[in-house]
């Protein structure tokens, strides 16, 4: 056992670290902990929430135990985190000031969202490292420099960097043989004063952080270290063990800024107050964040969907065209909800592997200054799936049928639109007999057939739906009513190509009623031409068969057919031409 639970800086979310120390026949860490986890996953050991966090620089389970629902953290030969944890335990018991200063930094620290380098903080390390290099500055010093004060040599082999460095971790244990410390302050004393080292005295530009070489009364420069840093702004916290670690390095200038804002904040209230609870919170946050990486080809239904049985609240997904693996932020409603996502972890989504960092509303908000985001509520987007759900289970109604593949919801509701309504409209030309030849007058010639039209036949015109057609029919009717005589108003045929001519004859007799115009024989005549016409009278009585032509063309007494010949013969058309005379106008037939 490392960690907090051994240093003596635990507090009560404390994390139970765990570590697999001796010869493990040359087997990685990451093999061990595989075969582990799969025991887990198949055995009900009283653990959950089973989490693979193998990319890390030490790879490590995550678990929960079940009955007190304490973190566990398992690792394979982390013997550096060992002797870390047994060096800050050593401070611990030589004087207790320590351990009571640590514990109220990392309260301070926890409760403002200032643990966690992937939001460019400092982790609970590294505040540890920096409440024990404070205390060796002090004149007199509270705690004594350990490391220098052993001889005798401790070397642990460690491969984090990928490659393989020896490392002496040397200090001096025997801390109850050692002198009291002459420092006599109080915790009500060391605690504003580290927050005033630390904003006032410590030059974070050229100094180190480095309990291994500190003196009271001294600064290391970071510059005499043996991993130089990249820039004057850059902070520098050493390892006490691995110099080549900088528990610094990842610190954003944001987060940097944070720190040293709240720590100001903090000073102030307790020189001004002197009330420790000023310098919390006043209200813990109540959302939860976790951070990923992901791909160009991953879309927010993906993460949405990857997460809703986590209780996830929001999304906010990235909309950056520059960046190829932007970071997307998941917020919980509470911590056990997150803590059941993080088992995503080094997982799939679609063809990327995420990592899932813890983080924070702060760490969303630098994220924001980066790129626009998009934001998704999960109630929302179960609500829009199911609207889609069932307007697509209604298309399946109408278009189901034996055969018919049943609906995977693969569609994303964000971006989907409808497909147009069934159409369900009849057939634009349906079939029906071919009519009967028209009986034709006793003394009329038959007529020749219709000659065949030249050129291509144009393809019929869209068919329109029936409501659509009889409204607009409805409308022209009326129109056409109101502007012509009721003779002229009646419809035209419409202008579709077709393989038959129809004609519509209409015959007014307008001659006195006293004064018979017609011979007897005549009349009769007339009579059965206008029969023999009024079998043509309605084309609305006859509905358009497939590949038929309706003519709307002038007739008059001498009109051919195609072919060139007469439609009606010499006599027949002298007696039209009799009848024509009597009307006052010219008759145009249609």
């Amino acid at each position: 056992m490392f960690g907090s639970f051994s240093n003596g800086f635990k507090t009560g979310t404390s994390d139970l670290d765990v570590l697999l120390a001796g010869n493990v026949h040359n087997e990685s860490a990451i093999s061990i902990l595989q075969r582990f986890a799969a025991n887990l996953e198949s055995m009900d050991l009283g653990f959950t929430n089973i989490t693979k966090i193998f990319q890390a620089s030490v790879p490590l389970l995550k678990l929960t135990d079940k009955d007190s629902e304490m973190e566990v953290d398992f690792c394979v030969g982390n013997e550096l985190g060992l002797r870390n944890s047994f060096l800050l335990n050593t401070y611990c018991k030589y004087d207790m000031r320590a351990l009571e200063l640590g514990r109220l930094v990392k309260e301070w620290a926890k409760k403002h969202e200032l643990v966690g380098t992937t939001d460019g903080c400092l982790n609970s390390y590294a505040y540890m490292l920096l409440v024990v290099f404070y205390l060796q500055s002090l004149q007199p010093p509270v705690v004594p420099n350990l490391q220098l004060m052993e001889c005798e040599s401790y070397l642990v082999n460690d491969r984090k960097w990928g490659g393989e460095d020896m490392w002496e971790t040397k200090f001096f244990t025997d801390v109850d043989s050692l002198p009291k410390s002459q420092n006599t302050m109080t915790i009500g004393e060391l605690l504003p004063g580290f927050f005033h080292f630390y904003t006032r005295d410590f030059d974070w530009r050229h100094h180190a952080v480095c309990i291994r070489k500190q003196e009271p009364g001294k600064h290391v420069d970071k510059y005499s270290l043996l991993l130089l840093p990249t820039n004057e702004d850059q902070w520098y916290v050493e390892d006490p063990f691995d110099l080549k670690h900088n528990l610094a390095g990842k610190c954003s200038r944001a987060g940097k800024k944070r720190i040293m804002d709240e720590m100001a904040n903090a000073l102030s209230v307790l020189q001004k107050q002197g009330v420790w609870s000023k310098c919390l919170p006043a209200k813990p946050s109540s959302d939860f964040y976790m951070k990923c990486r992901i791909s160009q080809s991953v879309t927010p239904p993906d993460i949405l969907e990857a997460f809703e049985e986590f209780d996830l609240v929001k999304l906010h997904f990235p909309k950056s065209e520059t960046s190829r693996m932007p970071q997307a932020f998941l917020q919980f409603g509470d911590a056990s909800s997150r803590r059941r996502a993080h088992t995503k972890n080094e997982t799939y989504i679609v063809d990327c592997k995420v990592q899932l960092h813890y983080s924070s509303f702060h760490g969303l908000a630098e994220a924001l200054t980066q790129c626009p985001f998009s934001t998704y509520e999960m109630a929302s987007y179960k609500m829009q799936r199911q609207v889609l759900e069932a307007r697509v289970g209604k298309l399946q109604g109408t278009m189901g049928g034996p055969g018919f593949m049943p609906f995977e919801n693969k569609v994303d509701p964000m971006r989907f639109q409808m497909p147009p309504p069934v159409d369900v409209r009849p057939p634009a030309h349906p079939f029906w007999a071919p009519p009967a030849p028209p009986a034709r007058p006793p003394g009329l010639p038959a007529a020749a057939p219709a000659a065949p039209i030249p050129g291509r036949i144009p393809p019929p015109a869209p068919a329109v739906p029936p409501q659509v057609r009889g409204k607009n029919e409805k409308e022209e009717h009326r129109r056409e009513i109101k502007n012509k005589p009721l003779a002229a108003a009646r419809p035209k045929a419409p202008r579709e190509a077709t393989g038959q001519a129809w004609l519509y004859v209409e015959l007014t007799d307008n001659f006195p009623k006293d004064k018979p115009k017609f011979s007897p024989e005549d009349a009769q005549n007339l009579k059965k031409l206008h029969a023999h016409f009024q079998q043509f009278s309605s084309s609305e009585s006859k509905p358009p068969a497939e590949k038929t032509i309706y003519l709307s063309v002038p007739l008059t007494v001498d009109a051919k057919s195609g072919s060139g010949d007469p439609i009606l013969d010499d006599e027949t058309q002298q007696k039209l031409r009799e009848i024509l005379q009597g009307f006052p106008s010219p008759v145009s037939v249609t």
